[in-house]
């Protein structure tokens, strides 16, 4: 028995050695880029003490949290409850406040939307903006490009006076395109700090917290019905991209959220086969229309819910009926904001949309191959920049590596096999959500930074592909991988510390 307790204690000393040399490693790598910043040169001995205070408490904290993740009886929904909560918190106060993706102008639509503008104004000269506090631009003006977490103090030195306003023309048009329901939970989040009088910086930083929240509830939720692929979901749920977008005010919080929902429902109804009740299908339709309002590029994503077993209706007709209805009140609703928003956002902030729409129109076969080589061209740029800071480039795709070992590792024999039309469904969703995709950015961003008619679509990035992901566990039902979860998760899990480093280092 003694014997049996001291190899047990010699397994347990080499995993933790491992993991101590793998925690000095990646310090010792990401040092050498600490030692060229403004920050290391200008506080030196405060510089070293406080890079190495945070790796330490870093990769402590990693230890217990790999510890828990192997606890098996936990069931995954609240493993990644803790996981995203954890991982949350980090990206929520390392990344500064308007330091996230367009998060300037996404912190003024949420803003406006707070004050129960729901429609960003526009005034008889054309011009798109509305008027809110100065104090907005003031912080924009401290927390820009160079910001540090040194002189994080005046950012929460600016009060919000509500008495001195501006117009903020033109100031943040291609944010206004987006809908209103994306950033409710922002709003709120915004809305409710103004009440308790916070100073400007926790006004948004509020909006992130509970734009945040909501997505974690919401993932959760998801994560604790879906019958299949928990594992593969709750680490697609905590990487960089997902978990990175759902801490800023973007607008990709909702979006990302309400897809994984309607794809959990979806498993859940396919699975077990029971009849929907009223309640099911009032839900199905809500989420369905939140995904439209969302980005008109993803509406496509909505006619999966045809994977939904006929069983599950009182009859054919039945069945058709309710999901024609859905799909159809989805695309009104998409359709009408998207014509909305192009009539009075779209020539205001992009100029050449127009002169863009027609070259696609007149020289169609060039355009699908302008998309065809932008695939080819920049297939490895979207694997190795996939999240809200730049870390290096292995790490990214270490990271896709592990989902798509974890997306094949486990096959369920409860899966049925597709049928040739849900195959032909599934490539049509997913071939025509990519073409909007690369059409929305060539005739937006494209047209206006490079020119009509580019050999390339830029601006693609990778998170634009997020929703095609989240759709993988519907669909893919292959054991090519033998690599235990357990495995796949510690290594995941360690793979994180390079992006919180690296957040460090950036904004120390």
């Amino acid at each position: 028995m003694n014997d049996l307790i001291v190899v047990k204690s010699k397994k347990i000393n080499k995993k933790l050695v491992g993991y101590v040399l793998f925690c000095i490693v990646i310090a010792a790598l990401y040092f050498f880029d600490f030692k060229n910043s403004q920050s290391f040169n200008n506080y030196k001995v405060c510089a070293i003490v406080a890079y190495c205070a945070f790796c330490i408490v870093l990769f402590v904290s990693f230890y217990f949290l790999n510890k828990f993740i192997a606890l098996k009886k936990v069931p995954i929904h609240k493993k990644f409850f803790i996981l995203a909560l954890c991982f949350g918190a980090l990206h929520l106060f390392l990344i500064p406040f308007l330091m996230g993706a367009d998060e300037q102008g996404h912190f003024c639509r949420a803003y406006e939307i707070s004050q129960g503008d729901l429609f960003t104004p526009i005034d008889d000269s054309g011009n798109v903006g509305n008027v809110l506090p100065s104090s907005l631009k003031e912080l924009k003006n401290v927390c820009n490009d160079d910001f540090k977490y040194t002189n994080l103090k005046n950012g929460l030195s600016i009060p919000l006076n509500q008495n001195e306003t501006e117009n903020y023309k033109n100031y943040y048009i291609s944010i206004s395109l987006y809908s209103p329901v994306q950033y409710l939970p922002q709003a709120i989040g915004i809305l409710f700090a103004r009440i308790l009088n916070f100073n400007v910086y926790w006004i948004g930083m509020m909006g992130r917290i509970f734009g945040f929240l909501f997505w974690l509830i919401t993932c959760t939720y998801a994560l604790k019905i879906m019958p299949i692929k928990k594992n593969f979901c709750m680490l697609l749920l905590l990487s960089p991209i997902c978990i990175g977008y759902a801490t800023t005010l973007s607008g990709d919080m909702m979006l990302n959220a309400m897809i994984i929902l309607l794809i959990s429902k979806i498993c859940k109804f396919r699975y077990e086969k029971k009849i929907l009740n009223k309640k099911d299908i009032i839900l199905l339709g809500v989420i369905c229309c939140i995904i439209s309002l969302c980005k008109v590029v993803y509406f496509p994503i909505v006619f999966s819910i045809f994977f939904i077993p006929k069983e599950c209706f009182k009859d054919r007709k039945k069945y058709y009926k309710v999901l024609a209805i859905i799909v159809l009140i989805s695309i009104i609703i998409s359709f009408a904001w998207f014509i909305y928003s192009n009539n009075n956002y779209l020539e205001s902030y992009y100029n050449n949309a127009d002169l863009q729409k027609q070259f696609i129109l007149h020289n169609p076969f060039r355009y699908v191959t302008i998309m065809c080589k932008t695939l080819l061209n920049y297939a490895v740029v979207y694997l190795t920049y996939s999240s809200q800071v730049n870390i290096y480039p292995i790490i990214s795709v270490l990271l896709w590596g592990i989902l798509a070992c974890s997306l094949l590792n486990l096959n369920d024999t409860r899966l049925e096999k597709l049928k040739r039309h849900e195959k032909m469904l599934v490539a049509s969703i997913v071939l025509f959500t990519i073409i909007l995709i690369f059409t929305a950015i060539y005739i937006q961003f494209t047209a206006m930074t490079v020119g009509v008619g580019n050999d390339l679509v830029e601006g693609i990035q990778m998170r634009y592909f997020l929703p095609l992901i989240i759709i993988l566990p519907l669909i893919v039902n292959k054991k090519i991988c033998l690599i235990k979860d357990s495995t796949l998760n510690l290594t995941f899990l360690m793979l994180q510390l390079p992006i919180f480093i690296t957040m460090f280092i950036t904004y120390f």
